[in-house]
């Protein structure tokens, strides 16, 4: 059942990426269907009681919202990078470069500012599960994504 509902968030995710120049008013469809089927997922992975979820559910609303707050800088990198891709040069390129490092190293910081309260809410073992579907999301998304972005310089 897990693997069933993370292939339908997988392919969800793939066809997102042929939206294309429409992306704007999409990526909001988008983060809030996706938003909705993603608690759905957490929550089974979870299994929380109810005592931990009156705990965890409003935190995980929270960095939800920071998340995809987030998700809407990601995707404009990426729209910059589409839109540019066969003519970057090597100043373009460096900028691009130090925008997505800065991304990455925010987004890194938000997941650990979210584990360590998860940790220390519900303890080590939940707030790893935490991580690991977090972890989990983004490896997926990021699968897709290169597999249908071109690399500098392919034709």
């Amino acid at each position: 059942m897990k693997t069933l509902s993370l292939l339908a968030v997988f392919t969800f995710c793939l066809s997102f990426l042929s939206f294309g120049q429409k992306y704007n008013s999409e990526l909001e469809y988008m983060q809030s269907e996706f938003g909705k089927d993603k608690k759905v997922l957490v929550g089974d992975f979870m299994a929380l009681t109810k005592e931990e979820a009156d705990l965890f559910w409003p935190t995980y609303d929270a960095y939800e919202k920071r998340r995809q707050e987030m998700g809407r800088e990601r995707w404009d990198l990426l729209q910059e990078y589409l839109n540019n891709y066969n003519t970057i040069d090597d100043a373009a390129a460096a900028i691009w470069m130090d925008k997505l490092f800065d991304y990455q190293a925010r987004e890194g910081a938000l997941l650990l500012e979210y584990y360590s309260k998860m940790k220390t809410m519900l303890g080590a073992r939940r707030g790893m599960q935490f991580y690991q579907m977090e972890i989990f999301f983004a490896i997926e998304i990021r699968t897709a994504i290169m597999e249908e972005v071109p690399f500098i310089g392919e034709k």
